[in-house]
């Protein structure tokens, strides 16, 4: 299939196209028309300062998946069986499943979080 390029308008294969400009004019680094589709691109405004107000609610999540799971785990173990008795390992297996929930949803919520303040310092540091 073919498409037109939107700078030139030659007929290209639709790989050979990148957001509708064909290879040639793409390699027009001196264009005008390059600096344009920069500034298009990049026009929108982009409030520096502050941490995303997003990254604080998932480090909120995970704090508060880290108390559910401990929580969880506390009403789930198993009581007291008795005098003379034992559970079987059975019997944790629920504990330890809302524990380890707590764990990986704590670790996965903080991962999120981190990685919205990475980008965040990265979009400070490159609009200096």
């Amino acid at each position: 299939m073919l498409g037109q390029c939107k700078e030139c308008g030659n007929q290209v294969g639709l790989l050979g196209l990148t957001n509708g400009v064909c290879k040639e004019c793409l390699g027009n680094s001196g264009d005008s028309r390059d600096a344009e589709r920069i500034s298009t691109v990049s026009g929108a405004p982009v409030a520096i300062g502050n941490p995303p107000a997003l990254s604080k609610v998932f480090f909120i999540l995970a704090a508060l998946s880290f108390l559910g799971g401990i929580l969880l785990t506390v009403q789930y173990w198993p009581g007291d069986p008795g005098y003379g008795r034992e559970w079987k390992n059975e019997a944790y297996t629920l504990s330890i499943m809302w524990f380890t929930a707590g764990v990986i949803e704590t670790a996965v919520f903080s991962a999120i979080g981190q990685g919205l303040l990475y980008l965040h310092k990265i979009v400070e540091n490159t609009s200096n």
